[in-house]
């Protein structure tokens, strides 16, 4: 492998469809289903950030709004508010072709490496 590629690994890092995600993170396999079977709404919200940018207190209003840590999503009332930090890309195509509007928060890199 090359250099790029070997110091990825040794920092945890694994590369799915393109992108390096962090191994520890998301299983593959729930991307995958995901992307097949998540149905967005016109109406959705799609929060998007890369890891540790400030999401963190969106994600924790999310849940105390909703109180249930395994919705199913087909019955939250609308308008639904999601968050990820999968890349664009990596959304589901439900979410690239309906007319939801997608948040994207981004944070300088060198803050970002502060809160690791």
């Amino acid at each position: 492998p090359s250099t790029a590629a070997s110091n990825a690994y040794a920092q945890g890092l694994t590369q799915f469809q393109g992108f390096w995600i962090p191994s520890r993170s998301v299983p593959t396999s729930s991307i995958i289903a995901f992307q097949k079977y998540f149905q967005a709404l016109d109406d959705d919200i799609i929060v998007v950030s890369k890891p540790k940018s400030g999401t963190t207190w969106l994600k924790a209003l999310i849940h105390l709004y909703k109180e249930n840590p395994n919705p199913d999503l087909s019955t939250i009332s609308s308008p639904r508010l999601f968050s990820t930090d999968l890349p664009y890309p990596m959304l589901a195509d439900s979410i690239k072709r309906s007319n939801c509007r997608i948040v994207y928060i981004t944070r300088n890199p060198f803050d970002i490496i502060v809160s690791l």
